[in-house]
């Protein structure tokens, strides 16, 4: 039990854990040789460093935390975190304190975003959305599920993409204005499509087109706003629920507010998914493939 100044105010901590569970705890959240600052950060998330409060004394016992010499450094002169409105935290979560050393030791996060590199698998797509995610949410130590997508984000995500994924993705990710998090289960569902031993995959790819069910979903009187940026999956559950007798009117000529883009990488042409562009946003895609 030991004593600290907070604003002014005596207040008493406790330690919680032995010395033995600290061990552990430094066992798992212990920076790899070659892995990411961003990578760790994510890891460190998943395993539970956010719900983990540690005392100064308590994270003086699990050190090393990191392989980066300059990180490592600020966890040891760290005597305090701060939250947004600058009050010091008590007991700091684990999460804040390797957040509050990444950040004392890289003022910027684009170096650490910039770093985050091309990607070829679903999985991996995720993993690196995510590290920008853990990025952007440096300052305030928020896990990267909540944090808001931004338009560099998202071209980040497609220019690290492989050729091959690219027209999958930008129906799918440009329309995204929620959280990480929520664009996160929208790749998934793209996943999902991929494998072909799941009885959901199976059903999105027997029915009709992405663009087909969107057509009879407008043609059915559902409005734009409603579907537009919906998952494939999230797509297809709401074209299951139109009347037996509205399918199959997708062949029609599509309204005019919507466009197919063609675009070629990699040699293979794509339709792409229906959406709503401008021209001048068409240039800003087309520069990221």
């Amino acid at each position: 039990v030991g004593e600290r100044q907070v604003d002014g105010n005596t207040v008493e901590q406790s330690r919680t854990y032995t010395p033995k569970e600290l061990c552990e705890f430094l066992t798992t959240f212990q920076q790899q040789p070659g892995e990411s600052l961003l990578a760790w950060l994510v890891r460190a998330w998943d395993a539970g460093a956010g719900s983990l409060s540690l005392v100064r004394e308590e994270l003086n016992l699990m050190s090393p935390l990191s392989t980066n010499a300059q990180v490592q450094y600020y966890l040891t002169q760290l005597t305090s975190v701060r939250d947004g409105a600058g009050n010091v935290i008590v007991a700091p979560t684990l999460y804040q304190w390797l957040c509050a050393a990444v950040v004392g030791a890289y003022l910027s996060t684009n170096e650490l975003a910039a770093a985050v590199g091309a990607w070829c698998t679903f999985e991996e797509g995720i993993n690196v959305l995510r590290q920008l995610g853990v990025a952007i949410g440096l300052a305030g130590a928020d896990g990267p599920d909540g944090v808001e997508i931004t338009w560099q984000m998202k071209s980040q995500i497609l220019r690290g993409a492989s050729s091959a994924l690219k027209p999958l993705l930008l129906g799918t990710v440009m329309p995204e204005t929620g959280t990480v998090g929520a664009l996160v289960n929208n790749i998934r569902d793209l996943a999902l499509v991929g494998e072909p031993d799941t009885k959901q995959a199976r059903a999105v790819r027997n029915s009709k087109g992405r663009k087909l069910m969107w057509t009879d979903l407008l043609q059915a009187g559902v409005l734009r706003d409603e579907i537009n940026g919906l998952s494939t999956a999230d797509l297809l559950k709401q074209w299951q629920r139109l009347p037996a007798d509205q399918d199959n009117k997708g062949d029609a000529s599509p309204p005019q507010y919507e466009q197919q883009l063609q675009l070629t990488t990699g040699g293979i042409d794509a339709l792409m998914y229906t959406c709503e562009f401008t021209g001048a946003l068409e240039e800003k895609l087309l520069c990221l493939l």
